[in-house]
């Protein structure tokens, strides 16, 4: 009886930490970055400016719609680790995906397509996430490989 007492209150504890700990990540977005700002980033040995998105509205609309992309590079920031997808949607050039996790790059997907204006939403492809993920950068197609931003690759906020 005394080990299920004990199991279960580490548990509990854990389960409290989890917690904190996605509260405080959670936190540290909204409070100091303002949806839609420009920062400095540093990925890799890349010194980069990139407009933040993190309000649910901006994530959806991303980079739709535009003739170019305004900067070096969009910087998604999710309030919670998650296994996600893209699309290109309304896209007018090609991307490079960079997946990170807790500041360090996981995966590049590179040299993303923008479909023909024609293309209908049901023929629009997924580009899932290499499993969870924090945070995507999107940067014009060939940038990755030409910027070294490789899987391994720290990303910090200037």
């Amino acid at each position: 009886m005394l080990k299920v007492g004990l199991v279960g209150g580490l548990i509990l504890v854990g389960l409290v930490v989890s917690y904190w700990w996605w509260r405080q990540r959670a936190m540290v977005v909204s409070p100091t970055l303002s949806d839609r700002q420009q920062i400095q980033i540093e990925v890799g040995t890349q010194n980069l400016t990139v407009e933040v998105v993190h309000k649910p509205v901006s994530i959806t609309r991303g980079l739709s719609g535009r003739s170019e992309i305004g900067a070096d590079g969009m910087l998604f920031i999710f309030a919670n680790e998650q296994a996600t997808s893209f699309w290109m949607k309304e896209m007018q050039f090609d991307l490079d995906m960079v997946w990170l996790k807790d500041g360090r790059v996981v995966s590049v997907t590179a040299q993303v397509p923008a479909p023909l204006p024609t293309t209908s939403l049901t023929q629009l492809p997924l580009y899932p996430s290499p499993g969870v993920v924090d945070m995507v950068l999107e940067i014009p197609a060939g940038q990755a490989e030409k910027w070294q931003i490789v899987a391994g690759a720290d990303l910090k906020f200037k």
